[in-house]
């Protein structure tokens, strides 16, 4: 079905020029740095800023809290660069950007991103949008487009795995916590533990997952397991710094363009972000220690609860 919109041309670059200027690029960015800050100060923030009430939780519990909002702040943030990415280019970016579903995100991921299937001019128009490149920055474009390519499909790969990210907009239907496993064999004299195979502790999610096991006619059969997950957050926190820097660069060089050149001969000059000193391993280098996950299945017998 074609959706039809009775808007004039002067109104619709009304609304294009709207959109552009009143985008708020830097709403990401002080949500990052807050956190940051906040990471980096939190108990004497509990001490000086926080009232009497605030003091008297825990400060371990208040850093886990902000660790966990990283992650999430993460998704988010790519659902946003992919929409803009989406609709920078369209006639009616504001207009179309209310009709991306996240389906869709996700499959221009799996299809395009993640496979390479765009060519280096589409993401330029993307990002370098009408850019020539200074004679004493040649060849800055061109790197950071390969950067921006292989950093977007390796960067999809962590938001397609979202299983958190749904049990957290959809109710919260999980909670933040410290996590240690330990494993161990089991000597057979006097049922004692052997010396600990197998490590991990950190900050953890911990929520439900179910497990199709059977069907019959329309009734279908699961099973249940806490999981628990444990996360990085140093590394989220790099891909919503660079996520930031994407949209920034999305919506920046679309606001100046807007302006238009100045009354002067000379060209004038837009400030952009450059990724071509970026090292892509770096960003992805992170503590396989704290990104781990056990799951606990719940003990199975005759009884069953059923929900309609």
């Amino acid at each position: 079905m074609a959706i039809h919109y009775l808007i004039s041309e002067e109104a619709r670059e009304r609304m294009n020029n709207e959109f552009w200027r009143g985008y708020d690029a830097d709403h990401w960015f002080y949500k990052i740095k807050t956190y940051d800050t906040l990471l980096e100060n939190h108990e004497e923030f509990m001490e000086e800023m926080g009232d009497e009430e605030f003091q008297e939780k825990s400060a371990d519990s208040f850093h886990q809290a902000i660790e966990s909002e990283i992650v999430f702040n993460f998704y988010h943030m790519t659902e946003s660069l992919f929409m803009l990415i989406s609709v920078c280019n369209s006639i009616l970016p504001w207009v179309e950007m209310k009709h991306i579903r996240v389906g869709e995100i996700a499959d221009f991921m799996r299809d395009v991103v993640m496979e390479k299937e765009w060519e280096d001019d589409d993401i330029k128009q993307i990002f370098y949008p009408g850019m020539r490149e200074p004679e004493e920055h040649e060849g800055t474009i061109e790197q950071s487009i390969e950067f921006i390519k292989e950093y977007l499909a390796r960067m999809s790969d962590w938001y397609l795995d979202n299983d958190i990210y749904n049990e957290y907009k959809h109710g919260m239907r999980l909670s933040t916590s410290g996590g240690r496993i330990q494993m161990a064999p089991e000597k057979e004299f006097m049922g004692e533990t052997g010396p600990v195979m197998f490590q991990r502790e950190g900050t953890t999610h911990v929520y439900l997952e179910e497990e199709e096991v059977g069907r019959e006619d329309s009734e279908v059969y699961h099973t249940l397991h806490r999981v628990m997950s444990g996360f990085d957050y140093e590394l989220f926190l790099q891909f919503c710094y660079i996520n930031y820097l994407l949209i920034d660069q999305i919506v920046n060089i679309r606001r100046k363009q807007l302006q238009g050149r100045s009354d002067t001969d000379e060209e004038e000059r837009i400030e952009v972000n450059s990724f071509h000193d970026m090292d892509i391993d770096e960003v992805f280098d992170y503590s396989a220690e704290k990104e781990w996950e056990f799951k606990v299945s719940y003990p199975v017998d005759d009884s069953m609860v059923t929900i309609e």
